[in-house]
C-alpha cells in the first residue's frame, strides 16, 4: 500500500504541477458548482441539496473523464508504463496508485459542497439525514465515475478517445433511468430501477439508509477496479 501512495503522490504532483487541463477543470467546476448552488438555493428557498446534486451530476460526468482519462494514456505516451511493468511493483499497486490519485482529485473537485452544507446550516434548518445521505451518495457516484474513467484510460490509445468512451459509458448508464420510465412490465421496471444510479441517489436524498444503493455503488466500483487490474495483468 505504501508503494501505491508513492505512485499516487507522483500522479497528483503531475496533475497540479505539470498539467494545464486539470487546474482549469478544477476552477471551472468550482465556479459552476457555486453558480448552480446559488441558483437552486434562490429558486427553491429550502435548505437542501436535493435540487443541486442531480444537476451537478451532469457537470461531474463531463469533467471527470477529461482529467482521469490521462491516467494510463500519459504513462504510455511518456514510455513509463513499461518501466512500471518491469519494476518490483505489483499490478494492484500500479492500479491503486492511479485510483487513489485521481479519486483524491475528483473529491477535491466536489469539495465545495462541504461549504454549501455549512451554509445551509447557517441560513436554515436542513433535515440532517437527507443532507448526510445526499452527500454520501454524491461521493460514491464521484468515485464510480472516476473508476470508469480509469478503465477507459487503460483501454483507449489516446486521451481524446478515452474521454469520449467515458462520456458514452456514463451516458449509457444515465439513460437507464429514462428507459425505466418507458417500460410497463413491473419485472423489467424493477430491474432497471436497481440499475439506475439516479434511483439510488434519489432514495438517499430522502434520508433513507438504502443498503441497495450502497451495494450498487460498491459493486460497480469493484467491477471496474477488477476489470482494469485484470487488463493490466494481461498486458504484462
Amino acid at each position: 500500500m505504501k508503494m501505491s501512495w508513492l505512485l499516487a503522490k507522483r500522479d497528483l504532483n503531475s496533475l497540479f504541477l505539470h498539467s494545464i487541463i486539470a487546474p482549469i477543470i478544477l476552477v471551472i467546476f468550482f465556479e459552476l458548482s457555486g453558480f448552480f448552488f446559488y441558483i437552486f438555493l434562490s429558486a427553491a428557498q429550502i435548505a437542501s441539496l436535493e435540487g443541486f446534486i442531480p444537476n451537478m451530476i451532469i457537470i461531474l460526468a463531463l469533467s471527470i473523464p477529461i482529467v482521469a482519462s490521462r491516467a494510463f494514456v500519459e504513462e504510455r505516451r511518456n514510455n513509463t508504463m513499461e518501466l512500471l511493468y518491469t519494476s518490483p511493483i505489483s499490478d494492484e499497486q500500479i492500479y491503486f496508485g492511479k485510483f487513489i490519485a485521481y479519486n483524491i482529485f475528483s473529491l477535491i473537485m466536489i469539495s465545495p459542497v462541504i461549504i454549501y452544507v455549512v451554509m445551509l446550516f447557517i441560513i436554515g434548518k436542513p433535515d440532517i439525514l437527507p443532507l448526510i445521505f445526499s452527500l454520501f451518495g454524491y461521493i460514491l457516484l464521484t468515485i464510480l465515475f472516476t473508476t470508469i474513467s480509469l478503465f477507459t484510460s487503460y483501454v483507449a490509445r489516446n486521451q481524446v478517445l478515452a474521454t469520449m468512451i467515458s462520456w458514452v459509458v456514463l451516458l449509457m448508464i444515465s439513460l437507464v433511468d429514462w428507459l425505466k420510465n418507458l417500460v410497463n412490465k413491473p419485472l423489467f421496471k424493477d430491474i432497471l430501477s436497481n440499475l439506475s444510479y439516479q434511483e439510488h441517489i434519489s432514495n438517499l436524498s430522502k434520508g433513507l439508509l438504502d443498503f441497495n444503493a450502497i451495494l450498487y455503488f460498491l459493486l460497480f466500483i469493484g467491477i471496474f477496479v477488477y476489470l482494469t487490474i485484470t487488463m493490466i495483468e494481461s498486458k504484462k
